[in-house]
């Protein structure tokens, strides 16, 4: 391939595009093994949702997951990764006071583990969330989360949107979803 002015930008422009995407993007794998011992014991399978803390990450299924949200009348659910650089300085302080201000029970849901420490260090006074890749016997984490989100009615809703994708906010009510958003507020919309 010739090295002309067109091929240089065309290249920079899908770096770029790729740096900064809505960081949805999964890799291969949820990054467990390369964590220290004492961040891998931040992780833990939940037992029941009475039980979480904050501070912790907890890998749960998407039918507990479901199961729980049949038990709240509002939920919002947030898939996220950690340190994204396409996130505002206030990510996750943003969605909790959204969620609060609006009477959502919020789940957040972490895509994999790097700069997990990020996450944890911040004080939302709020459990995070994991998919517990044991369950669905599937090491690649694009394969997971996709039977994940099959299990919450992630794809059931995005049938009836006309071809378009679902937002980064996904709104319940019981375990119907019934609402979707990239953006919570105008300022996030002009950050982007």
């Amino acid at each position: 391939m010739r090295n002309t002015p067109f091929t240089k930008f065309s290249l920079l422009f899908l770096f770029s595009l790729f740096l900064f995407s809505s960081c949805a993007i999964l890799f291969p794998n949820n990054n467990y093994t390369n964590l220290s011992s004492e961040q891998q014991s931040n992780i833990i399978k939940l037992k029941t949702f009475e039980d979480v803390k904050p501070g912790f990450v907890y890998e749960i299924t998407g039918d507990e997951l479901l199961n729980e949200l049949k038990k709240q009348d509002k939920s919002m659910v947030y898939y996220f990764a950690n340190s994204c650089p396409s996130h505002s300085k206030n990510h996750l302080y943003e969605e909790k006071k959204y969620a609060e201000e609006n009477g959502f029970k919020l789940f957040l849901i972490m895509y994999t583990y790097d700069n997990m420490n990020s996450t944890l260090q911040k004080d939302l006074d709020l459990p995070v969330f994991s998919v517990n890749s044991d369950t669905y016997g599937i090491s690649n984490s694009r394969k997971y989360y996709k039977k994940f989100k099959e299990d919450v009615g992630y794809y059931s809703y995005k049938e009836t949107l006309n071809g378009k994708w679902p937002g980064r906010y996904i709104f319940y009510e019981k375990d119907k979803i019934v609402d979707s958003k990239n953006y919570l507020t105008k300022e996030q919309y002009k950050e982007h």
